[in-house]
């Protein structure tokens, strides 16, 4: 009897170390999973920040882009104006010099008239 109560202790201790080993397998498992949860919700939160940063990112260059186009748009509209104004000065240009051209005709044709009066009639 001595003998099977030493094998009954034996065996709950054998059963006790392997509840234990299990126990402690169960532990260490639980503490990688959540180890490699708690690592995945810091990727997650350095991802939402690299996003937030380009979003900020992406907001201020799409505000600085739409000021410049703007601008050189403005440009282009000046631009556009002085060329007409141009042309339309470069046109009365062109008619002035056509008047003065006409005038300078006229005056020579009269300066010839009056030239061939005199000869013909010349002062006495």
């Amino acid at each position: 009897m001595a003998e099977q109560g030493n094998n009954s202790t034996s065996s709950s201790t054998l059963i006790r170390w392997v509840l234990g080993i299990i126990v402690s397998s169960l532990v260490l498992v639980s503490a990688g999973f959540i180890a490699k949860m708690d690592k995945q919700d810091t990727r997650l939160v350095v991802n939402e920040i690299a996003i937030a940063k380009l979003t900020e990112n992406t907001t201020h260059l799409t505000k600085i882009s739409e000021s410049l186009i703007l601008d050189q748009l403005d440009k282009v509209y000046k631009a556009g104006e002085l060329n007409t104004k141009l042309s339309n000065l470069e046109l009365k240009f062109n008619l002035l010099e056509d008047r003065y051209k006409t005038i300078s005709e006229r005056l020579l044709a009269i300066n010839a008239r009056m030239d061939s009066r005199t000869r013909d009639n010349p002062p006495q």
